[in-house]
């Protein structure tokens, strides 16, 4: 093991014992199997949930897949996987200690827009890793076809994309309350693989000038669906 290895095994060690003094917050529940058609497929599924985590206001649960995950990138150096993979894993070794560290920091909005960059960069390497992993795969089987679940609890929001695909976070995320559903706000974006630098394929948010049509805060996704078809046919008639 190289003194890179040795220091990140140092680092995880300590941060399992800072993991024991976080305040526990209920376990996410996610309709999905931990485990998929390969081990970057894992990573890519371990990330995505700890992403969800952290929305969830989970950063313990956050933390312990992301350990996980740097268990399955320990895996891959060991049968010589990783070797196969242009330009290795060490980067996002290092990007996983990183943000694993900021989560543990996780007090303030200042420190929180850092670890949702951090997440975003680390939710992108990982996969770029698993689509060159494909692409060198010799199996033609592919994590393609493997379907997942986005599950934010506080919005109450279940939405099945590829596992494929890119999840992002904005930095003004915040729970629900009443002022978040009086501000425009994306909850997270879904990009094809291929198109990080270009428009998502489709994203979640709230629009505030709906929202305030709403007497109270809480509302259903028919209700608001409703509303919105309404708006448009008014913008249309007013075109016309």
């Amino acid at each position: 093991m190289n003194n890179s290895r040795v220091s990140l095994a140092i680092l995880f060690a300590t941060i399992l014992c800072v993991l024991q003094t976080l305040p526990q917050s209920p376990r996410p529940s996610y309709a999905q199997p931990l485990y998929v058609n390969n081990n970057l497929g894992t990573l890519k599924l371990l990330t995505d949930r700890a992403i969800q985590g952290f929305q969830n206001n989970s950063t313990a649960y956050s933390i312990s897949q992301l350990l996980t995950g740097y268990d399955v990138l320990v895996k891959l150096d060991k049968i010589g996987e990783a070797d196969k993979i242009p330009g290795g894993t060490n980067g996002v070794s290092f990007l996983i200690g990183d943000t694993i560290k900021l989560l543990t920091l996780n007090s303030n909005p200042a420190v929180r827009n850092v670890t949702t960059s951090y997440l975003n960069a680390l939710e992108e390497q990982v996969t770029h890793l698993l689509s060159l992993g494909n692409l060198h795969s010799k199996s033609n089987t592919t994590e393609n076809e493997t379907i997942i679940e986005y599950v934010n609890r506080p919005y109450g929001i279940r939405v099945n994309y590829p596992l494929t695909w890119i999840i992002r976070i904005d930095s003004n995320y915040s729970l629900p309350s009443v002022m978040t559903y009086l501000h425009s706000h994306v909850i997270a974006s879904f990009y094809l693989p291929n198109a990080t630098d270009g428009l998502p394929f489709f994203y979640l948010g709230v629009n505030s000038n709906l929202s305030k049509q709403f007497k109270q805060p809480h509302f259903t996704i028919e209700q608001y669906l409703k509303k919105s078809i309404e708006s448009i046919m008014k913008s249309l008639f007013y075109k016309n």
